[in-house]
């Protein structure tokens, strides 16, 4: 993950990284990343705020990677076609979300940043999630409890949330673009529906 300082409540445009140039110098920083869980539980994925003691493990599991420069470069790739400026803050949050996968808070990103090193404030999270979920790079659901969830866009999708757990899956969208569902012309134009399924999620049915 590479070191961003941002000034307090900004997402300038100062700050482009240049994923090309980082593959180049063959620099390999290592940090904190998902574990490949496909859902989010609820019941506490934020941590704390604080790094963690060098070598300790991650209170929430999440296991050490080293960093990927060519999925780096293609996330900027992304940004440029959606019109952004690939900035610091934008990469540095978006790099987040791939390490982490899953559903995740504005908070959980940025504590995630915090023990990898960044130095972002939080307010430049919220901005970046703004700005890209505006963009098409990341999607984000209300699942009606909590805050908002987060993730890179993968093609639109539904979500369950189990009810015991509070974890968040994805769920295969029958039509598979957006809006899969109308409401009539009186409402007005219909950009987009989501569909929050809720239940008890196959590992809590095993668990009764």
């Amino acid at each position: 993950m590479m070191l961003v300082d941002v000034p307090s409540g900004s997402e300038s445009s100062e700050y482009v990284v240049s994923a090309v140039a980082e593959s180049d110098t063959g620099r390999s920083g290592t940090d904190r990343s998902g574990t490949g869980r496909s859902g989010t539980d609820r019941s506490g994925t934020g941590g704390s705020d604080a790094p963690d003691a060098e070598g300790s493990p991650d209170p929430t599991g999440w296991a050490p990677r080293v960093a990927d420069p060519d999925r780096t470069a293609e996330l900027v790739e992304r940004m440029q076609e959606a019109g952004l400026r690939a900035t610091g803050p934008r990469v540095a949050v978006a790099e987040a979300l791939r390490e982490m996968g899953g559903h995740r808070t504005a908070d959980d990103v940025h504590a995630h940043l915090v023990r990898a090193g960044t130095r972002i404030p939080r307010a430049s999270v919220y901005n970046v999630l703004a700005a890209l979920t505006g963009a098409g790079i990341c999607t984000v659901a209300d699942i009606g409890h909590g805050p908002a969830v987060y993730e890179l866009d993968r093609g639109w999708h539904h979500h369950f949330v189990c009810r015991v757990c509070g974890r968040v899956s994805d769920v295969d969208c029958l039509v598979g673009s957006s809006p899969c569902l109308t409401a009539g012309d009186s409402v007005g134009v219909i950009e987009q529906a989501q569909v929050i399924f809720r239940g008890v999620c196959a590992d809590c049915q095993e668990n009764e």
